[in-house]
């Protein structure tokens, strides 16, 4: 029993006199890459090292920056630069710590089009992650406005919701294939916008072919109470012009009997239709025998007889 409670003792001794805070593995990189809508990128690489390690300057750090900036632009062929206002450097201590965290703005990080951004050509920089603190944990951000599309290579983590995408380590971004792909996301606001246009043009349709099938109805009724004296005028005309144009073809004149068979005409219509015709002092009807001759207003008698 006493030799329980001493082991509990020490323990008790150990834990107690450990110093509470935040405690450090070896020397470690954290990389954080803030995509901008514009195609920019904010960079925050954040060191934490043992008192008496080595640093860059503000100097130093702003070279080895610019050094890489310049590097990926010949490897890219795209114009990029560093922003000069970005520069920052901050320490800070943490028992025996330093985190240190260097900060710059690359500008045309990115490829934008039209409503996606592009990253990755610039990983084609031979060691990239060399040149400046070697191998870390790199954590991506983007746009609140952007989804992801495409990425390789693939992280170990993604948080739609914090927008970010992680890595445990620069080992697979060295091989340079890297594409990320982020596309703009739809407003709700152009969605609403595209709907009501869509319901307004439905509404402008129906509308529309509402009045055309008024319109045609009218049209279709009008047309329809006009065509029985339309029809009966066309037909009276047209039974008329077929006899003038036989009386014509048969050198001016004709037997009423042959006009009737001829066009299969009852006696009574043919006898109607020439009527008409001599009132309009276009034919004249001579008796000949039984039967009837009928002639043409400019045949003179004689020629008949």
């Amino acid at each position: 029993m006493k030799t329980r409670i001493l082991i509990i003792s020490i323990c008790l001794i150990l834990l107690f006199s450990i110093p509470w805070g935040i405690v450090h593995s070896d020397d470690s990189v954290e990389y954080r890459i803030q995509i901008e809508n514009g195609g920019s990128a904010l960079w925050i690489i954040t060191l934490t090292v043992t008192n008496g390690s080595s640093l860059d300057t503000w100097g130093e750090f702003r070279s080895r920056v610019i050094s890489l900036v310049e590097a990926a632009g010949s490897r890219t062929q795209r114009a990029m630069d560093v922003d000069e206002d970005s520069f920052s450097l901050s320490s800070n201590s943490s028992g025996s710590y330093i985190i240190v965290q260097y900060m710059f703005r690359w500008q045309n990080f990115s490829i934008v089009e039209n409503s996606s951004l592009t990253i990755g050509d610039v990983f084609q920089v031979e060691n990239l992650f060399s040149q400046l603190y070697g191998d870390g944990e790199v954590y991506l951000t983007y746009p609140s406005g952007y989804t992801v599309k495409t990425v390789t290579p693939s992280p170990s983590k993604l948080d739609n919701s914090a927008q970010t995408l992680e890595w445990p380590g620069t080992a697979d971004f060295n091989s340079g294939n890297v594409l990320i792909v982020l596309t703009e996301k739809a407003s709700s606001s152009g969605s609403i916008v595209i709907l009501l246009g869509g319901l307004i043009m439905v509404v402008a349709a129906a509308s529309s072919a509402s009045v055309y099938t008024v319109r045609r109805r009218k049209k279709k009724e009008e047309k329809k109470a006009e065509a029985p004296a339309a029809s009966s005028l066309f037909e009276v005309e047209s039974d008329e012009e077929k006899i003038v144009k036989l009386l014509k073809s048969s050198g001016g004149s004709s037997y009423q009997s042959a006009i009737t068979d001829h066009f299969r005409f009852s006696r009574a219509k043919t006898s109607q239709l020439l009527s008409a015709l001599e009132q309009k002092g276009i034919i004249k009807r001579y008796t000949r025998g039984r039967g009837k001759i009928v002639v043409l207003a400019e045949k003179d008698k004689k020629d008949v007889e």
